[in-house]
C-alpha cells in the first residue's frame, strides 16, 4: 500500500468510526467503578494493573497513579478482576447501581519471595523485574523496559549501565565508560534518545555528529527506561531501528514519602591507594581514591500535589594505558623502493609477509567528575489532570592527558624484515615522544513542562521542552598547552621477538651505532606545539499536542489519536588550535619530574615525558623561542566555525482496535515529517582576492595575470578575503511519510505473538549541511586539482523498511521468555562520487553557476544498492520461585541477538555488531543478596582497508569484549546496608585488529587500551 492508499485509508477509517460512534455503545442500564490500586507490601501505587469485569470486554489499565475507571459496566453485581505481574490475582464482587460511579480500591498482595524485611532494596529490585515484564506485557507494541531498581547499584550514575544488559542493545565505550548505544545493527548516530518524549540534546564529542552520548545523563531521577523495537505514529521518524525513552520519575508514583541515599568511594582496581597521593594523571601528585554520594526524595504531599529531588556527585579516576602496532602490508600500505633522499621507504610485500614499522606505547589517565540534579513537580487539577514540570540538570568535568613514544623505523631495505623482525636503514630513523592535556567540560539543563488529561472518553496530552547542552576544550586559558612534541632523528631503529601485542627488543641506536635511551627526555629536541580552545552548544526544542478519543464500537474498543510535534536542533561549533614551531632545544629542560616517576605500561622502564605546564610557563616567558603561523591558526578557526539548524513538523494519526473479545490488537497509523534545513560552514573561494571592474568583470596585469586585490595570495591579509567565516549557506527541505501497524494476539492468556511493520529514515551528519565549501581558481582550467569540493546537501538521508515478530511468554510470578525476528532493508547509503554541476545543485549553497558551472563536484551521492539486515533475538528472565524454600531468592536473567548484513558491498555499513550476549543472576538473602551479570559483544568489522601490498579482504576489527560486573548487600539493620560494586572485573581490554584472509597471527593486532576495573565501596539505606 502507498503512501497515498494508506493516508485515504485512515481518513475513511475515521470518518466510519465517527458515524458510528453513536449507534455503537452499551444497551440497558449501566454504570461506572473507578479507583486505585495500590501494593499492599510498599503502599505504592501500581501503575498499568489490568482491571476488567468479569464476562464483559470491558477492562482499562491503572494510570501512573494507580488510578482506574470501568466505564458503561452493567448494572448489578459485577466481578471486578486485577492483575499485575508478579502479584496474585485478585478479584471482588462490587455492586453498581444504573447511572452510578462506585468506588473500589484494592490492595494487591505480592507473590514475590517473602524474606525478612531487612531485604527492603532487593525486594523493590525483584519488584522493578515485575514492573518491567507488566510494561512489556501490556504495550501496544514491542518494547523492552527496565526499572530503575532492577540491575541494583549504577556507578556514575552512568545510563550505559543499565542499557548494556537489553536485548538488540549493544554499546561504545570511550575512556573505559558507555558512551553511547547501538541498536539492531544500526550505527548511534541513528538511535534517538528522550526523556518522557523530548530530545535530548547532544554534543557528540564536540563535532557535527548526532550520536546521543551519556555524559550528562544521569539514572538518577529516572524511574524507568523504554527500548522500543518497533515505532507507533507518535515515534519519531529517525528512529531507524528503534529508540529509547527514559521515563521521569513522579511523586504520585508512591503513596507515602521516600528519602535514599548511597555514600561510597570509588577507585580503580590498577591504582588503590587509598591514603596516599601518587603521580598523575597530571603533573602533580593526586588521591586516586574519591568519595561519592547521590540521593533522592519522593513527597506525595497530598492528593493534589506532590514533588521529588534528586541529586549525585561522583568522582573517579581512570588510567589510559595503549599500545599500537603499524604493519606494513597488514593494515598500513607500502611504497616500494624510493630514492635515497626520501624520508620514507616502504618495500613491496606479500600478505603473508608484513612487517612493523612502527610503535607507540602510551600512558595516561584522567579524572572524571559528575555532577546532577534533578526535581518534579507534580500537580492534579482532578483525577483525570495533571501538570508536571520537571528540571534536569548535570556537569561533566574531566582534565585529560596522555603521554606518549613513537618508534619509527621509517626507511627499511629489501631483506632486513619479517613479521618477527624489522631493522631499520642506519641513521633514517626516528624516535618522538609527545605530551597532550586538555580540559573537557560539559554542562547540561533541560526544563519540562506537560500535562495530560485522561478521562473515560477523551484523553489529551501537550508538552514542551528545551534541552542546552555545552561542552568546552580548553588548555591555554588553563594555563598549558594542549600538545608538546619532541623528536630524535637520524636514529636506527630494530624491533625483534614481535609478538601480538609489542615488539619483544626495541634498540634504538645513533647514526655512529651508539645506543640511545629513548626513554631520557634529554635524549629529544623540543619541536612543535600547539593549543587548544573549542565551544559545542547545541540546543533541543520540543513541542507537541495530541487529542484521542475512546469508541465502543459494538463492544469493540477503538481509540482515534491525532496529534503533532515541533522538533528544533540547533548545532553551534567554534575551534581554534594555534601552533607552534619551537626553536630546537634539549627537551629535558620542560621535564615533568612528577609524572616520569611512573612505571610505563606493557613492560616498559620508567619514561621521561615533557610538562605540558612546564611548555606553556616557559614559552610565555621566552615568546621568541616559539613562531606561530598565522595563516594556519586562521584557517582553523574559519574551518572549525559551523552552524547548523533543523526544524521537523511532524502530524500524524493512530488508530487503536482491539477484536476478538480483546485478545487481537491492532496499532497503526501515518505520521508525516517536514524538515527543513539551514546550515552555514567555511567558505574557501580565491575569487574574492580578484580586482574586479564597476561591471563586475575581472582586472588582468600587463602580463594577463589576475590582478589581486592583496598579496602575496598566501598571506595573512589574503587568506582572510578568500577564507570566510560561515560564508557558506545551505537551505535544504523535505517531505517524508512513515506508515506503521502493530499487531498483537493473545494466543493464550499467557502466550502472545507480535508482529510489527514500519517505515524510518536515518538524516545524515549535520556536516553534510555545514560543512566546508571549497571552489576552484576560475582563471584555471578544470582538473583533479581545480574543481568544487564540498558536501552534498542534496543527499536523501537513509531510508528503511522494517518488518519484525515476536512471541511472548510469560511465566506465573515474574518471568518471562521471548523470541523475536526482523528484516530491515536499508536503501540511499552515502558514497564518494565527482560529477558535473548544475545549476540546481549550485543554486542550494547560493554558488553562481555561470562562474562555476563549468566545473565537476567532488562530493557524496545516495549508493543505488541495498542492503538487507537480518536478525534474531531472545530474552529471558525469571524469579525462580519454584526451587525449594532453602533455595528461594535466585532471580535469572539471559539474552541474546544475532545480526547479519547482506547487499550491495558498495552500500554495506561497518561497524555493527553479529553477536551481542547478556546473561545473570542474583541470590537474595535475608540480610544480604549478591549480583552477577556478564555483558559480551562479538567480533566486529569495520571499514575495508586497501593499498600497496595490501590484499583483498583486508579488514578493520573490532574484538571481542567481555564485561563482568558483581554487586552485594549486607543489611546491617532494617534500613541500612553496606554495598560493593565492581565494573570490568578481570579489565577487558578494548583491542582493534586489521587483517586479511593470509595475515599471520602475530601481525594482525592493531591496538589495546586497558582502562582497569571500577570499584565502589560504601553504605546505603532509605527511609
Amino acid at each position: 500500500m502507498n503512501a497515498k492508499s494508506f493516508t485515504l485509508f485512515l481518513h475513511s477509517l475515521a470518518a466510519g468510526v465517527f458515524l458510528t460512534a453513536v449507534s455503537f455503545g452499551q444497551t440497558g442500564p449501566v454504570g461506572t467503578i473507578e479507583g486505585r490500586v495500590t501494593n499492599a507490601r510498599t503502599g505504592d501505587y501500581v501503575a498499568k494493573a489490568r482491571v476488567s469485569a468479569e464476562g464483559t470486554a470491558i477492562e482499562t489499565l491503572t494510570d501512573q497513579g494507580g488510578q482506574y475507571r470501568l466505564s458503561n459496566v452493567p448494572a448489578g453485581a459485577v466481578t471486578v478482576r486485577v492483575f499485575f505481574t508478579g502479584s496474585d490475582l485478585q478479584t471482588e464482587t462490587v455492586n453498581v447501581a444504573p447511572g452510578a460511579t462506585v468506588r473500589h480500591d484494592f490492595n494487591l498482595g505480592s507473590n514475590v519471595v517473602k524474606l525478612s524485611e531487612f531485604v527492603v532494596t532487593t525486594s523493590r529490585q525483584m519488584e522493578g523485574a515485575a514492573i518491567a515484564i507488566n510494561e512489556q506485557r501490556f504495550a501496544s507494541n514491542m518494547v523492552n523496559v527496565v526499572a530503575s531498581d532492577e540491575f541494583g547499584a549504577v556507578l556514575e550514575n552512568n545510563v550505559g549501565d543499565f542499557l548494556k544488559f537489553m536485548p538488540g542493545i549493544t554499546l561504545t565505550f570511550i575512556g573505559g565508560a558507555a558512551q553511547s548505544i547501538s541498536m539492531g545493527g544500526v550505527p548511534p548516530d541513528y538511535v534517538p534518545i528522550t526523556v518522557g518524549g523530548f530530545d535530548l540534546s547532544t554534543v557528540s564529542g564536540g563535532g557535527t555528529g548526532r550520536s546521543v552520548d551519556f555524559h550528562t545523563i544521569s539514572m538518577n531521577n529516572t524511574g524507568r527506561i523504554e527500548v522500543i523495537h518497533s515505532p507507533t505514529p507518535e515515534s519519531p521518524g529517525s528512529a531507524l531501528a528503534g529508540s529509547v525513552n527514559m521515563v521521569p520519575r513522579s511523586a504520585f508514583d508512591y503513596a507515602r514519602p521516600r528519602f535514599s541515599y548511597d555514600a561510597f568511594f570509588m577507585m580503580r582496581d590498577n591504582d588503590r591507594h587509598m591514603f596516599s597521593k601518587t603521580p598523575g594523571p597530571r603533573w602533580v601528585r593526586t588521591r586516586k581514591v574519591h568519595p561519592g554520594f547521590d540521593f533522592s526524595y519522593l513527597n506525595p504531599v497530598n492528593d493534589h500535589f506532590g514533588f521529588t529531588l534528586t541529586g549525585a556527585d561522583t568522582k573517579q579516576y581512570t588510567e589510559e594505558e595503549r599500545s599500537a602496532n603499524t604493519w606494513i602490508g597488514a593494515g598500513t600500505a607500502s611504497n616500494g623502493l624510493t630514492a635515497t633522499t626520501a624520508a620514507t621507504q616502504f618495500p613491496d610485500t606479500t600478505p603473508d609477509k608484513p612487517y612493523l614499522s612502527s610503535y607507540v606505547v602510551e600512558d595516561g589517565g584522567k579524572h572524571t567528575q559528575r555532577r546532577s540534579l534533578g526535581a518534579t513537580i507534580d500537580y492534579k487539577f482532578s483525577p483525570y489532570d495533571r501538570m508536571s514540570f520537571a528540571l534536569d540538570w548535570a556537569q561533566y568535568d574531566s582534565p585529560l592527558n596522555q603521554r606518549n613514544v613513537t618508534f619509527s623505523v621509517q626507511r627499511i631495505s629489501p631483506g632486513n624484515f619479517s613479521p618477527t623482525f624489522t631493522h631499520g636503514d642506519v641513521g633514517r630513523g626516528q624516535i618522538q615522544t609527545a605530551s597532550q592535556s586538555r580540559h573537557h567540560t560539559r554542562l547540561k539543563y533541560m526544563p519540562m513542562l506537560t500535562y495530560r488529561h485522561n478521562g473515560p472518553i477523551w484523553r489529551a496530552e501537550t508538552g514542551t521542552a528545551l534541552s542546552h547542552e555545552e561542552l568546552t576544550f580548553r588548555s591555554i586559558d588553563k594555563g598549558y598547552l594542549n600538545n608538546v612534541t619532541s623528536l630524535r632523528n637520524n636514529v636506527t631503529v630494530n624491533f625483534d621477538d614481535n609478538f601480538y601485542l609489542r615488539p619483544g627488543r626495541i634498540s634504538v641506536f645513533d647514526a655512529s651505532g651508539a645506543p640511545v635511551d629513548p626513554y631520557n627526555l634529554s635524549t629529544y629536541q623540543l619541536n612543535t606545539g600547539n593549543g587548544t580552545s573549542s565551544r559545542t552548544q547545541d540546543v533541543r526544542r520540543t513541542a507537541y499536542a495530541n487529542l484521542a478519543r475512546a469508541f465502543d464500537l459494538r463492544g469493540a474498543p477503538f481509540l482515534l489519536k491525532g496529534g503533532f510535534d515541533l522538533r528544533q536542533a540547533i548545532r553551534d561549533t567554534r575551534a581554534s588550535t594555534p601552533s607552534y614551531t619551537f626553536t630546537p632545544e634539549n627537551a629535558g629542560i620542560l621535564l615533568d619530574e612528577v609524572f616520569s616517576e611512573r612505571t610505563a605500561p606493557y613492560g616498559f622502564p620508567k619514561i621521561q615525558y615533557t610538562s605540558t605546564q612546564e611548555a606553556y610557563n616557559y614559552y610565555q616567558a621566552n615568546p621568541s623561542k616559539r613562531t606561530v603561523n598565522p595563516v594556519t591558526q586562521f584557517t582553523s578557526e574559519v574551518n572549525g566555525s559551523k552552524l547548523a539548524q533543523e526544524v521537523v513538523s511532524s502530524a500524524y494519526l493512530r488508530g487503536d482496535l482491539a477484536l476478538l473479545e480483546r485478545r487481537l490488537k491492532l496499532v497503526g497509523g501515518l505520521r508525516a515529517e517536514q524538515t527543513n534545513i539551514k546550515a552555514e560552514g567555511p567558505l574557501n573561494d580565491p575569487t574574492l582576492n580578484f580586482q574586479r571592474d564597476a561591471a563586475g568583470h575581472i582586472l588582468r596585469a600587463a602580463n594577463g595575470t589576475t590582478a589581486l586585490l592583496i598579496n602575496p595570495s598566501g598571506s595573512l591579509a589574503a587568506t582572510q578575503v578568500t577564507n570566510i567565516d560561515r560564508g557558506t549557506h545551505v537551505k535544504k527541505e523535505y517531505l517524508r511519510l512513515f506508515p506503521s501497524l502493530n499487531a498483537s494476539y493473545n494466543v493464550r492468556e499467557n502466550l502472545i505473538a507480535r508482529a510489527a511493520f514500519y517505515t524510518s529514515v536515518g538524516r545524515p551528519d549535520f556536516n553534510q549541511y555545514a560543512g566546508p565549501v571549497t571552489l576552484p581558481d576560475p582563471e584555471l582550467p578544470p582538473s583533479s586539482t581545480n574543481r568544487i569540493t564540498l558536501r552534498n546537501a542534496a543527499i536523501k538521508a537513509w531510508s528503511a523498511q522494517t518488518g519484525k515478530i515476536r512471541l511472548e511468554y510469560y511465566f506465573e510470578g515474574i518471568g518471562q521468555v521471548s523470541v523475536g525476528a526482523y528484516r530491515r532493508e536499508f536503501k540511499n547509503f552515502f558514497g564518494s562520487t565527482q560529477f558535473a554541476a548544475t545549476p540546481e545543485f549550485l543554486d542550494l549553497y547560493s554558488i553562481d553557476a555561470a562562474t562555476y558551472g563549468r566545473y565537476d563536484v567532488s562530493t557524496q551521492y545516495n549508493v543505488p544498492g541495498k542492503v538487507r539486515m537480518t536478525g534474531a533475538e531472545f530474552d529471558y528472565k525469571q524469579v525462580l520461585r519454584f526451587l525449594p524454600h532453602w533455595a528461594r531468592g535466585v532471580q535469572v536473567f539471559a539474552n541474546a541477538t544475532a545480526n547479519r548484513a547482506s547487499g550491495d558491498e558498495n552500500a554495506n555499513f561497518a561497524g555493527y555488531v553479529p553477536r551481542a550476549y547478556n546473561w545473570g543472576a542474583s541470590l537474595t538473602r535475608e540480610k544480604f543478596n549478591l549480583r552477577f551479570n556478564w555483558n559480551y559483544r562479538g567480533l566486529s568489522r569495520g571499514a575495508p582497508v586497501t593499498g600497496r601490498s595490501i590484499e583483498s579482504g583486508t579488514f578493520n576489527y573490532t574484538s571481542k569484549l567481555l564485561f563482568r560486573d558483581i554487586q552485594g548487600e549486607c543489611y546491617v539493620w532494617k534500613r541500612f546496608a553496606v554495598f560493593f560494586a565492581l565494573r570490568n572485573v578481570g579489565d577487558q581490554t578494548n583491542d582493534t585488529k586489521i587483517y586479511g584472509p593470509d595475515t599471520p597471527e602475530v601481525a594482525r593486532f592493531r591496538q589495546r587500551t586497558t582502562y582497569g576495573s571500577l570499584w565502589s565501596f560504601g553504605m546505603k539505606g532509605s527511609f
